[in-house]
């Protein structure tokens, strides 16, 4: 039962706070930052775009002209369907969701060697609804998970040839997970009396909020004309989390346990966000067509273990405390392009891979542990100062 409530818990945090770090991580998820940028794979570090660069490499801020502002909204359509044996088939309660970018840069009324900006991004937001009499209401049946990342930042032109930047990273998080729980199995365990067999499940309620700092910097070097090479680098993070666990409709001899038919308790986690570096080398192959290799290293060996701490405890919530996870350090790759069709569009692509960092000893199907690959397809069109970019991926 313990490694039912850890290892669900560990997994509402890890997805609630380790998001922001999926483009490249491999496993976790593919962030958006912008629809530009998703356009070409997000392989934009060493070719500043737009006010997004703040996400992707800070020094790209001083190549931007006068006040940008950037709105984006992101759709997802989740649908998913469990196949089990006889035919049986249950789906997933299916809802758009979306998640929301904001970035503004400056360069402070035509200030030649500074520039600063601003980003908000929620790199991930997912709410999922099963049947509380289905196949998976042991695992979840509710949840509802979201990460916001603000971001300012500033960036410094040494000379023509080489810029700066730093930026500040407040993280903040929050998850929700619900559940039924098998007493029944868990009784007749306890107590070897087939009678328990027959009682009702339970049900349960985990909530925990997280924040951590961190920071971001970033080089960018126009050797020349044509090429250019873009470097950042992300620091780790620690994220503190609290909430609280709901146990109810508890019976049997683990009411006994528990002390009645309810159990309400605190508890605290903690989780380190993994460094990251990007390397990005660009070619600008003529006024119409730019394209961009990058190469990013995440530092997935820091995820050791997950481990919760209860106020109130007993041997059931800390059997198998912590939850062993050994992740690795991965290498993703992304290449993108964009071709300016004409004055006011512009069109895109792109080409991503991602390595797992979940090795087979710790695997857990419910977090992704499969190397990725992936295209993006993107286009852009500008009127006056207005621009509106779509991308698809």
């Amino acid at each position: 039962m313990k490694n039912l409530l850890v290892g669900l818990l560990g997994v509402s945090l890890l997805l609630c706070t380790s998001y922001l770090y999926g483009e490249g991580s491999g496993g976790i998820n593919n962030p958006v930052y912008g629809a530009r940028a998703l356009g070409q794979a997000n392989a934009v570090v060493a070719r500043p775009q737009d006010p997004s660069t703040i996400q992707f490499n800070p020094a790209g801020l001083t190549e931007l002209d006068g006040t940008q502002l950037s709105l984006g909204l992101t759709l997802h359509f989740p649908s998913t369907e469990y196949h089990g044996p006889a035919g049986f088939k249950e789906h997933m309660e299916e809802e758009i969701l979306y998640t929301p970018n904001f970035f503004i840069s400056s360069d402070l009324g035509g200030m030649e060697k500074m520039a600063v900006g601003l980003g908000i991004t929620a790199p991930y937001g997912l709410k999922t609804e099963w049947s509380r009499t289905g196949f998976a209401r042991y695992v979840a049946t509710a949840s509802e998970m979201s990460l916001v990342n603000i971001n300012p930042a500033v960036a410094f032109k040494i000379n023509d040839s080489l810029s700066v930047g730093l930026g500040l990273d407040y993280y903040t998080s929050c998850s929700t997970l619900e559940r039924q729980n098998n007493w029944a199995l868990t009784n007749f365990i306890l107590s070897g009396n087939p009678i328990y067999l027959t009682t009702p499940d339970g049900s349960s309620k985990i909530k925990v909020h997280g924040d951590g700092w961190g920071f971001n910097v970033g080089l960018l070097a126009k050797l020349n004309e044509k090429h250019s090479i873009g470097l950042s680098f992300r620091s780790k993070t620690h994220l503190d989390f609290h909430g609280h666990i709901d146990l109810r409709n508890i019976t049997g001899p683990v009411a006994g346990i528990f002390g009645g038919s309810s159990f309400h308790t605190h508890l605290a986690s903690d989780l380190t966000l993994p460094e990251m570096a990007v390397l990005g080398y660009a070619y600008k192959v003529n006024d119409r067509l730019s394209l961009e290799a990058d190469l990013q290293w995440t530092n997935w060996s820091r995820f050791e273990k997950m481990a919760v701490k209860f106020d109130n405890t007993n041997f059931i919530l800390e059997a198998d405390n912590p939850v062993w996870r050994r992740w690795r350090d991965v290498l993703s790759l992304a290449v993108g392009m964009e071709y300016k069709l004409n004055d006011h569009t512009q069109l895109r692509a792109g080409y991503f891979y991602y390595e797992s960092p979940v090795p087979e000893s710790t695997f857990d199907p419910s977090i992704p542990g499969a190397d990725r690959h992936g295209i993006t397809l993107g286009v852009g069109r500008q009127w006056d100062s207005v621009t509106v970019d779509l991308a698809y991926s």
